[in-house]
């Protein structure tokens, strides 16, 4: 599958993250999830794949062969939302946003054209200071006179929607939905091959404030205990997780360190992608937290892979700007999913319980070697 994916070079994971660059913010993933649900569309022709969403407004895809494995369920979550704005009142010519996720809080802010959405009506404005020293909010000047209620309107940086430059995407709104792409992708391919798996794609909501969606979707038992959940992030690049040297293996982020079985099985994975030309970096990316932290902390096996993200949260040097990833890291990413799932459909998976007395069995065992070598 993987030498699928790389003939065509990861063309089409970029035309699906072009197609789902939608505007969105915390709550406010309509128009992403739209054109989720539009691309998932040609995978539900298959009867292996059910698409629904759950009641915290998920979306989730499922595929599962008849001849699967169930202790080899493979589960990627990744979060329709990005950092943006919910206007909190307006008269005819201003209006106040509360700033929703991690947007630059200083002087960056200040001046940003921004798009204004609520149900079909839109307008412009531009940011003109903050509230008050919290910089939790900021007053806007309307490019035109606000008619009716503020009741769901929200909004976002006016920066550039999708461009390729070189081999760079840049984009509003990478993180996460890069990953969003990725997931599309892989059901994709997974759809056309059918390997004998069990594959749980979930798109999240409001990750930006909280882990909203991935909170819900870990009470609402839509992801089996005894699942892989692997976390896909585009994520702040950082010294030796560069953009255009690979897919990372997250082995952490701020908060945890991820399920040790979970980061061999994506070693593995890239190890034999790498032999067919798909390179890899592994890192603890420990610039922000991601979904896996939350499920590690409600009992999964999870890890994460991450794209490297230039410009987090639209942080450019002196202005908000759009964020980028490298088109390799993006297909990348795909590829080694795929082989994810060769490896699950063809090796028994292993307790984590039983690996880690394995481990520390094979641990006292070297270490009473080294002792009675050094008694005697």
């Amino acid at each position: 599958m993987v030498q699928y994916l790389m003939s065509e070079n990861g063309r089409r994971v970029c035309d699906i993250l072009d197609q789902i660059s939608q505007p969105t913010a915390p709550f406010y993933e309509n128009c992403v999830a739209k054109e989720i649900v539009r691309l998932l569309k040609n995978c539900t022709t298959h009867p292996e794949i059910m698409v629904y969403s759950d009641r915290y407004g998920n979306i989730v895809a499922n595929y599962r062969h008849p001849k699967a494995d169930l202790s080899a369920s493979l589960v990627t979550v990744a979060h329709m939302d990005h950092p943006g704005f919910h206007i909190e009142s307006a008269n005819e010519d201003t209006a106040v946003a509360s700033i929703q996720g991690g947007l630059p809080r200083d002087n960056r802010l200040v001046g940003l054209p921004i798009l204004i959405f609520r149900n079909s009506y839109s307008n412009k404005g531009k940011v003109t200071g903050f509230i008050d020293d919290n910089k939790n909010s900021v007053n806007v000047a309307l490019e035109s006179k606000w008619d009716g209620s503020v009741s769901n309107a929200w909004a976002v940086p006016d920066v550039t929607r999708f461009k390729i430059e070189d081999d760079l995407i840049h984009g509003r709104s990478m993180d996460d939905l890069a990953g969003c792409a990725q997931q599309i992708a892989v059901l994709e391919i997974i759809a056309r091959e059918k390997p004998a798996v069990e594959y749980t794609a979930i798109f999240t909501r409001a990750e930006e404030v909280g882990f909203i969606g991935a909170v819900g979707a870990c009470e609402s038992g839509i992801i089996p205990k005894n699942a892989v959940v692997i976390s896909l992030e585009a994520s702040k690049n950082l010294e030796g997780a560069r953009p255009g040297h690979g897919i990372i293996l997250r082995t952490g982020d701020r908060q945890a360190v991820f399920d040790v079985m979970v980061t061999e099985l994506l070693v593995k994975a890239a190890e034999t992608a790498q032999s067919k030309g798909v390179y890899h970096q592994k890192k603890r990316m420990d610039g922000g937290t991601c979904e896996a932290a939350l499920f590690m902390a409600c009992g999964y096996e999870a890890g994460a892979l991450a794209v490297p993200l230039i410009n987090y949260h639209n942080h450019g040097d002196s202005a908000v700007e759009a964020e980028a990833i490298h088109k390799a890291d993006l297909a990348g990413g795909v590829a080694l999913l795929l082989e994810v799932a060769d490896i699950m459909q063809t090796e028994k998976r292993i307790a984590r319980s039983v690996f880690l007395e394995s481990r520390k069995t094979a641990f006292y065992k070297k270490r009473n070697m080294l002792l009675k070598g050094i008694v005697e």
